[in-house]
């Protein structure tokens, strides 16, 4: 059988894989997942197989005279490879201890919370959008609700920091995070991500990272920033009542105000949500020691937890300093 991490050049190389259990299957190595190794028979890749660990009989024989598939090769992939089995290590120990102290109840309740508050928002903003209730009180009601959500969404968001902050995982996402955003997200993301977020979302706030790193210093700042907007805010609703002489402001206001308070406030329950969920994967990282990535290689699951949520509290800070900028 063979291992978990297998290096990461040898991705696009025409292989042969033989056992009693499988047979003999060729193909272009696509990459490998803690549950086997995933070969395409095909030059155009549409068809990817999973060939299952077997037993110890299982040979692997690589084609070196095939050039690697085009599609497939990964430049400087023994360098990145080599960066992560050295950061492997120390992400492991501190970031164990750091989930070890965390509260599961907590992230269970945001879970919970976060994912009504999503499709409340959403709704709100169809009707804002449909012209629903436009006029008077109800318009009002509306912009009102919106309001109360941003309030409501940084301090949920702030519950759950301050738990990383407690635990040390936020200084641990500070340290490790700028340098797992360095290296490709294809070989740190971890596949189950693209449940909560579409690749090019996740790998684009990796890659803005790169030159500006989060820090869990400025982070406190935006979410207070964020929340001393909640005056402003409540009263930008137009709250109370009317006078007379007042004339509802035009949809397009309206479809402004949401862009401003709305849309940020869902990022910041999105990029909440990213890291919460996989603190509580890293709960039974030790019982998968690596998982999948985006880009069909295999990392520690401790190294894709802390790419997610470093990814994540990235997209809460564009959230937070979205709302705390507003005018």
């Amino acid at each position: 059988m063979w291992g978990v991490l297998m290096n990461a050049d040898d991705r696009g190389t025409w292989v042969t894989l033989r056992s009693d259990e499988i047979g003999e299957v060729s193909g272009w190595l696509v990459g490998e997942i803690p549950q086997g190794v995933l070969v395409a028979p095909g030059d155009d890749l549409r068809d990817i197989r999973l060939v299952p660990y077997a037993s110890r009989s299982t040979s692997i024989h690589w084609d070196r005279e095939k050039k690697v598939h085009p599609q497939l090769r990964r430049e400087h992939a023994e360098k990145y490879e080599k960066e992560l089995r050295e950061l492997a290590p120390e992400v492991f120990d501190r970031t164990r201890r750091a989930i070890s102290r965390m509260d599961f109840n907590q992230l269970h309740r945001f879970d919970h919370q976060a994912s009504a508050m999503r499709q409340e928002i959403r709704d709100r903003d169809y009707d804002l959008y449909r012209g629903i209730r436009y006029n008077g009180s109800g318009r009002e009601e509306l912009l009102g609700y919106l309001a109360a959500q941003v309030d409501r969404t940084a301090a949920l968001h702030r519950d759950v920091y301050e738990s990383f902050e407690e635990s040390g995982l936020a200084d641990v996402v500070g340290v490790f995070g700028p340098r797992l955003a360095n290296i490709p997200p294809k070989f740190t993301i971890p596949a189950y991500d693209l449940e909560f977020q579409d690749e090019k979302e996740l790998t684009a706030s990796l890659e803005s990272s790169r030159e500006n790193h989060w820090t869990a210093s400025e982070h406190r700042v935006a979410l207070s920033q964020a929340e001393a907007k909640r005056t402003q805010l409540l009263a930008e609703t137009g709250l109370g009542a009317p006078k007379e002489t007042e004339t509802p402001p035009r949809k397009s206001e309206d479809a402004n105000f949401f862009s401003r308070w709305g849309g940020p406030s869902l990022r910041i329950l999105a990029g909440t949500g990213l890291a919460a969920a996989n603190v509580a994967i890293g709960l039974t990282a030790g019982l998968t020691g690596a998982v999948a990535t985006i880009g069909a290689t295999a990392v520690p699951t401790y190294v894709g937890v802390v790419t997610s949520v470093y990814t994540g509290l990235i997209q809460v800070a564009d959230g937070l300093e979205k709302v705390g900028r507003s005018k």
